[in-house]
């Protein structure tokens, strides 16, 4: 596939604009290659996107989609991907780009954070080392990415941080209406295609 071949090189040396661009043509191809269950969703595209992720000149934004989609697509495992974050996130690394990195890690969706208390710390510790001037010029950054999270997930996050166990769901209790859940399952047996 063309796409497959010339992806690396279109990755290369973008500004936040363009960059911000091959983040949704990357996720779309993914997208796409699950919606036909394509073979090189397996091979091939992970392949490339590990490049994608450990090119340093490949624009932070672009580094931690393609580290997300390698995660989301099972290729790379919780210790690669923490790996991975931990290398972007490393003292050598200039804030924005680490900022950018987690920006396009997360962008849209903080549930792998809030599921994964591990990749959640190595963002926690590097925010917490930031020199006060690096810290000022990353905090738009960050305060843009996490703004972008859902109400639920935010509040999650902060209790996670402040070391407080969210509060589970109670679960439907004793009082479920036998006649309803019964008819509620029909429907659901209807819409999976299982018989009655």
């Amino acid at each position: 596939m063309r796409v497959l071949a010339s992806t690396v090189m279109a990755c290369r040396s973008l500004d936040p604009d363009a960059a911000a661009a091959m983040v949704e043509r990357l996720a779309g191809v993914q997208a796409a290659l699950a919606l036909v269950d394509h073979p090189a969703r397996r091979g091939e595209w992970p392949a490339v996107l590990t490049l994608v992720a450990e090119r340093s000149d490949v624009h932070g934004l672009v580094q931690g989609r393609a580290t997300r989609l390698l995660h989301d697509g099972g290729a790379w495992n919780r210790a690669q991907v923490g790996a991975r974050l931990s290398r972007s996130l490393s003292p050598g690394t200039p804030p924005a780009t680490g900022a950018a990195f987690v920006e396009g890690f997360v962008a849209g969706s903080g549930t792998v954070l809030v599921h994964d208390r591990e990749l959640l710390e190595v963002i926690d510790a590097w925010v917490s080392v930031l020199a006060p001037d690096a810290f000022v010029a990353t905090a738009p950054l960050l305060r843009r990415t996490f703004g972008s999270f859902e109400p639920a997930e935010r509040r999650q996050l902060g209790m996670l941080l402040a070391d407080q166990t969210p509060a589970g769901t109670a679960g439907f209790g004793d009082g479920v209406d036998p006649q309803r859940a019964a008819a509620a399952l029909v429907t659901v047996r209807q819409l999976l295609g299982v018989p009655q």
